[in-house]
């Protein structure tokens, strides 16, 4: 797994600000750089549900499955269908941040 991790760093990398320049932008290279980040999402995903459920069982693999597809309903399907920051972005009241 030590070298699924900087794989998937380098493909979000190109795909989000590589590939995603608006002075070279080039539909056709932005797709497949935005299909190979998924690619790479998915296999350490399912590389990581692997290993989980080898060392920490079916049960523990379940718990975490069900965490992470919360997260993204929560999260990601939230801050997706916002129309802009401001409707997505949680202020601090706290002053440091």
């Amino acid at each position: 797994m030590g070298w699924a991790g900087p794989i998937m760093g380098l493909c979000s990398f190109w795909s989000d600000y590589t590939c995603a320049d608006a002075r070279h932008f080039s539909l056709p290279l932005r797709n497949r750089a935005f299909g190979l980040d998924l690619l790479a999402i998915y296999t350490y995903l399912a590389g990581l549900f692997v290993m989980l459920i080898s060392r920490a069982g079916v049960k523990q693999a379940l718990v975490n499955a069900l965490g992470m597809f919360a997260g993204k309903a929560i999260v990601l399907e939230w801050s997706g269908n916002a129309a802009n920051p401001a409707q997505w972005e949680v202020k601090s009241r706290n002053r440091l941040f």
